[in-house]
C-alpha cells in the first residue's frame, strides 16, 4: 500500500531544512575565516622578544657568540608575523656585528667579555628584519657576550679530485691551488688534530680544456677559516702517444764489481703534447738504476727512474716486468 502524498512532502522539507543548517554553519566559518584573516593581514605594533646570535670578525677570537639574555625590541608587523614569533619561529636573530660596536666588558674580570648596546643596534636589526618588521626602539640596554680568544695555525689545504678527460686529452701538470695553504682559527685542542685541510670534490668530466674553479673548503669541527674557498686551475691539453724500447742503463757501479739488470730493457709509454714537434724521442730519454740507492733496499729489485729533456712530453713508464733486478755476474 502507498504512503500518502502529505508524509511524503514533510520528509522532503525535513531533508531541506537540514540542508539550510549546513550552509548557515558554512557561511559562519568561512565569514569567520575571512575575518581571521583580514585581522592577520593588518598591521600592530607590539613588542617582540628575540634570542641575539652574533657573528664578527675580531681579530684572534672566536668568529660566532650568542646569548640568552632577552632582546627586546617595539616594533610594526603584521599579525602574520607577530603570532608566528609568539609561537617561537624565528625567535633565534643572527646579526653580523663589526668589531667597533663590541665594547670589552672591563667589569666582568674576563677579557673574553664583551658588551653590545642597545642604542648601537637599531640600524643592524632595521636591516635584518625587515621586511618583517619595522623597529622603532630598542628596549634592552645592553647584552652581554663571550667571545672566546682562539689560536690559529697555517696548514696546507689537498685538492680532491673527480676528474675524466676526453680522449687523447690529458692534464700537462698537477692540479693548482691559490692560495695553497689557509690559517685556521680555534681552540687549541681542535687544531692539534689537524694538520691539512680538504678541499670539497672537484668534479668534472670529458675535459677537453682548462679547468678554472672557486672551490669551497672541507667544513672541520670547531674550526674556522681566515679564507674558506681556494681558487684551483687544471691545465689541459692534447696529446699523441708513442711506446719506446729502451734500455736500463747502471750508474755508479764500484770498479771491482760486474753488476747486470734483468730485463736490461723497458717499455716506455709517451705522451707528446700539441704542438708536435718531428724529433727522434729515444734519443732524448734514459731509463736508469742507481746502484748506491739499490744497496740501501733489502732487496734487489727496484723501479728504474725515467729522465726527460723535452718540455712538451709526459713520460709514463710500464715495465713488463714491473721492476727490474740487479744482479752481480761473477
Amino acid at each position: 500500500m502507498k504512503r500518502p502524498f502529505f508524509l511524503k512532502g514533510k520528509v522532503i522539507a525535513k531533508a531541506t531544512e537540514g540542508r539550510d543548517w549546513v550552509i548557515i554553519l558554512f557561511s559562519l566559518l568561512l565569514a569567520f575565516f575571512i575575518w581571521i584573516v583580514h585581522y592577520l593581514s593588518l598591521d600592530y605594533t607590539v613588542h617582540f622578544d628575540y634570542r641575539l646570535r652574533v657573528e664578527t670578525e675580531m681579530s684572534g677570537h672566536a668568529s660566532r657568540s650568542e646569548t640568552q639574555q632577552p632582546l627586546i625590541i617595539r616594533g610594526r608587523a603584521k599579525g602574520f608575523y607577530i603570532i608566528k614569533q609568539r609561537l617561537g619561529i624565528g625567535s633565534w636573530l643572527t646579526l653580523e656585528v663589526p668589531e667597533r660596536l663590541l665594547h670589552p666588558n672591563t667589569s666582568a674580570g674576563n677579557e673574553d667579555s664583551f658588551q653590545l648596546l642597545g642604542s648601537e643596534l637599531r640600524n643592524l636589526l632595521s636591516e635584518a628584519l625587515t621586511p618583517d618588521v619595522e623597529v622603532e626602539y630598542v628596549v634592552t640596554e645592553e647584552m652581554d657576550f663571550i667571545i672566546p680568544r682562539v689560536r690559529h695555525k697555517k696548514v696546507p689545504v689537498i685538492p680532491r679530485t673527480d676528474i675524466t678527460f676526453k680522449e687523447q686529452y690529458a692534464a700537462i701538470s698537477p692540479i693548482r691551488l691559490q692560495p695553497d695553504s689557509v690559517v685556521l682559527y680555534g681552540k687549541e685542542r681542535y687544531l692539534n688534530r689537524v694538520d691539512s685541510v680538504f678541499t670539497k670534490p672537484i668534479t668534472a668530466r670529458q675535459l677537453s680544456g682548462n679547468l678554472r674553479r672557486m672551490v669551497d673548503l672541507m667544513d672541520i669541527w670547531g674550526i674556522t677559516y681566515a679564507e674558506d674557498k681556494v681558487y684551483a686551475t687544471l691545465e689541459v691539453d692534447r696529446y699523441v702517444e708513442h711506446t719506446l724500447e729502451l734500455p736500463v742503463d747502471l750508474l755508479n757501479v764500484p770498479a771491482d764489481r760486474r753488476m747486470i739488470c734483468i730485463p736490461n730493457q723497458v717499455r716506455l709509454k709517451v705522451r707528446q703534447f700539441y704542438p708536435i714537434t718531428e724529433v727522434d724521442l729515444a734519443s732524448h730519454f734514459q731509463v736508469v738504476v742507481d746502484y748506491n740507492e739499490v744497496m740501501k733496499t733489502l732487496e734487489m729489485q727496484v723501479v728504474p727512474t725515467v729522465y726527460n729533456e723535452l718540455s712538451n712530453i709526459s713520460a709514463q713508464y710500464e715495465l713488463d716486468p714491473p721492476y727490474v733486478e740487479v744482479m752481480q755476474v761473477r
